[in-house]
């Protein structure tokens, strides 16, 4: 039986075609997918809504997004990602999709500033940490939460009048003239943001359509 030569010339041509026609559209749709991602994570880290109900105090989170794309023969590699270590890092990032909790490392308990108190006037703020220890102690509310106060002015000498702790009348068990500055609390829960998977959740579909489109425009020029 004869073999026809041509005709397998013409075959192994088209799927030369059909190869590199997919491999182009594929690779256009790849880096137009990861654009589609990157630009509605940080529209949504910038604008705070939805999942992000954290408002943004800084834009490092959304500058530190990243993307990364390779296309070597019949590989594409594409990725979209944010460093959690080295000097471009973001480690709250984690914390911040996923959530957290965070005890103390080494002391009884963390101190969360109370608000309003690093505000303050200097004149009731200590001036150095070593101040902050020699004019400060540690008390409780009426609730049981620990709290660290501090005396603006003059350590109160032991055993003195101002030294003598009462019940004032916003509910702390203080000594007189001293001001609150931190909370004790034993942990602190982040509760999770998942700005990363609703962006994906809801980008998807488009980004599936991008993908077929792709390989409609592939099959058009194979066939013209």
């Amino acid at each position: 039986m004869p073999i026809d030569e041509r005709g397998i010339r013409e075959t192994r041509l088209a799927l030369t075609r059909m190869t590199r026609a997919f491999r182009r559209e594929l690779r256009s749709a790849t880096q137009d997918s990861i654009t589609i991602y990157q630009k509605q994570l940080k529209s949504r880290l910038r604008a705070g809504t939805g999942a992000a109900t954290l408002g943004p105090r800084s834009s490092n989170y959304r500058r530190s997004v990243q993307r990364e794309y390779h296309a070597r023969g019949r590989t594409i590699h594409a990725a979209l990602f944010v460093n959690l270590t080295g000097s471009r890092a973001v480690p709250y990032a984690r914390a911040l999709e996923r959530g957290s909790t965070h005890g103390p490392k080494t002391a009884k308990v963390l101190t969360i500033p109370v608000a309003g108190s690093l505000a303050a006037p200097a004149r009731h703020r200590p001036s150095r940490p070593i101040q902050l220890f020699a004019n400060g102690f540690w008390t409780t509310t009426k609730k049981g939460l620990p709290a660290f106060v501090y005396f603006p002015g003059k350590v109160p000498r032991r055993g003195g009048g101002n030294r003598r702790r009462r019940r004032l009348p916003n509910g702390w068990a203080l000594a007189a003239g001293a001001k609150p500055l931190y909370w004790g609390v034993k942990s602190v829960t982040i509760r999770a943001r998942p700005v990363w998977q609703t962006t994906f959740d809801r980008q998807t579909p488009r980004v599936l359509r991008r993908f077929e489109i792709a390989v409609d425009r592939a099959l058009a020029a194979v066939a013209g």
